[in-house]
């Protein structure tokens, strides 16, 4: 490939990004507020974990649905055995993992 045809494909990328970045991105941050989607909630660490995780390691484990979800916190049981000074940001992608990971 020439280098204007390099030149032309970054120029046509980062125009394609820009836009979606602009239109796209505040399109679906405001549909995720219509549907309560918690985005901004759902993105953030958990205070515990910003204020007292300092000078720990802390570990992200994450599960995808309701039922990866109770199979996690067993396995977070095992994690918390071997490792028990370590803390365990716990998350989850459906609605309901996230529920049942609150309640437990």
């Amino acid at each position: 490939m020439n280098t204007s045809a390099v030149g032309f494909c970054i120029t046509l990328y980062s125009t394609a990004f820009e836009c979606v970045r602009r239109l796209v991105l505040p399109f679906l941050a405001g549909v995720g507020r219509l549907k309560g989607w918690d985005l901004d909630r759902r993105q953030a660490l958990p205070r515990a974990v910003r204020e007292r995780g300092r000078g720990h390691t802390t570990a992200w484990v994450h599960a995808a649905s309701l039922g990866e979800a109770k199979l996690l916190l067993q396995f977070l049981g095992m994690l918390e055995a071997r490792n028990p000074d370590d803390r365990y940001v716990v998350t989850a992608t459906t609605r309901s993992g996230v529920e049942y990971l609150e309640r437990m």
